[in-house]
């Protein structure tokens, strides 16, 4: 369960001096602020890329320490669909590999495709391609609506169905100012699939963005209450050691956001995340790479078909 938690809940925020932005950097922080705010209107997008997280987990309980190394490799793709009535709805499939390391035991590699739909309220999740078969047996062999039965796999109950419908759009949502904001500069502009970019490399305050309250509605995607997180200790652990550089390549015509590439580390006491632990602590590093297409194009999300 720790494994299905650790690999679903990746992300990081920046630690670094706040400084003042120039007029010029405050002038580009405002216009990827526009474009940002272009991209959270849009009716429709379609999503593919990549996560690499490389994790060590260290886990103290009732006096024993376990250590976990592990490295996720992820191949992610997405639609987004958002209605008037409905709000916003998503499908997203993630293929990932987990190697894992433990002391004492032989190394486990675990591959398996989660597939995701958030329509009409309700989040369905299905588990397939999941190997060893020790870890699919504990998985449903097809979909399940996670809005009805929390408790349809282990760890089921911890997953917050609002929160991942911004799964694809949480970064563009971090308030841009110049205290979350340590440094910005635009790189040459390239050419992305016949659109002109620019491109613009951004430098966020960890601590800063910890305090915004940001870091709350991203971990919201998991029910904090069932996790035991203590929100205080956790903005002050990893506030203080996480850093987060977010690259955007950025229709020069449309000024619609094309590409973003991330690389993010945090560190810290992460708290009793489940019963029977006291304390988990964190170490992660990791990089993606996220392409947009399809703005505004027809997109059928279908609900699943619950057995």
């Amino acid at each position: 369960m720790i494994v299905l938690v650790a690999s679903l809940a990746v992300a990081a925020l920046p630690a670094a001096a706040q400084t003042s932005l120039t007029t010029d950097e405050q002038a580009l922080v405002d216009y990827v602020q526009s474009t940002f705010d272009n991209f959270l209107t849009l009716d429709s997008f379609t999503s593919t890329g990549t996560n690499n997280i490389v994790q060590h987990i260290n886990v103290t309980m009732q006096d024993m320490e376990m250590g976990i190394d592990q490295v996720i490799d992820q191949i992610i793709t997405g639609q987004a669909q958002r209605d008037a009535a409905s709000g916003l709805s998503m499908a997203a499939q993630v293929d990932q590999t987990i190697s894992q390391e433990t002391p004492g035991q032989p190394a486990q590699d675990i591959t398996q495709t989660i597939e995701m739909v958030v329509a009409d309220g309700d989040f369905y999740m299905r588990f397939s391609n999941v190997s060893p078969a020790t870890v699919a047996s504990i998985y449903p062999s097809g979909w399940v609506n996670l809005s009805e039965d929390t408790n349809a796999f282990p760890g089921a109950n911890l997953l917050n169905a609002e929160q991942y419908t911004k799964m694809f759009e949480m970064q563009f949502q971090f308030p841009l100012n110049d205290t979350t904001i340590d440094r910005i500069k635009e790189l040459p502009g390239e050419t992305l699939n016949g659109v002109d970019t620019r491109v613009i490399k951004l430098v966020y305050n960890g601590p800063a963005l910890f305090n915004s309250g940001e870091m709350d509605q991203y971990l919201s995607a998991f029910n904090t209450g069932q996790l035991g997180l203590d929100m205080d200790q956790l903005r002050q652990s990893m506030g203080e050691s996480a850093a987060l550089e977010l690259t955007i390549w950025i229709g020069i015509d449309d000024e619609l956001i094309y590409r973003t590439d991330t690389q993010m580390s945090m560190s810290g006491d992460v708290g009793a995340v489940v019963a029977g632990i006291d304390n988990m602590y964190l170490e992660q590093q990791a990089t993606s790479s996220m392409t947009y297409t399809g703005f505004n194009e027809p997109v059928t999300i279908e609900t699943p078909s619950v057995k």
